[in-house]
């Protein structure tokens, strides 16, 4: 199924901006629609919110980071738009059920698609 535009410009703002503070309604203006409409179709395609897809995002690209580079762990916190290595932590170990230590340790197994399980 071929992404909206908006889903596609969206998705690069958020990918190309990991650590930035994201706003919902920054990124819906920038697309040229309202806040509700990129939510409903954030929702279609991905059957999550603008803000979830964000925060699913940031969690991956930090599992990548944290599996595949050598950076330190509050660094990699940092770049991946949570500046509360404490919240960083407890997001990480509450998604993958490893706290981040532990997974600079062992690579995570993978889902089909890549996605990290």
């Amino acid at each position: 199924e071929n992404l909206h535009p908006a889903v596609q410009i969206a998705m690069s703002i958020i990918r190309n901006g990991p650590s930035e503070r994201l706003l919902v309604s920054d990124i819906a203006r920038r697309m040229g629609v309202s806040h509700n409409q990129l939510t409903r179709l954030f929702q279609k395609h991905f059957s999550c919110g603008v803000r979830e897809f964000i925060r699913r995002e940031r969690i991956e690209r930090a599992c990548r980071q944290l599996t595949q580079t050598p950076l330190p762990i509050k660094a990699i916190a940092v770049e991946c738009g949570f500046p509360d290595l404490h919240y960083f932590n407890k997001i990480i170990r509450a998604t993958t059920g490893h706290s981040p230590s532990a997974l600079r340790q062992k690579p995570l197994p993978r889902q089909a698609g890549g996605a990290i399980t």
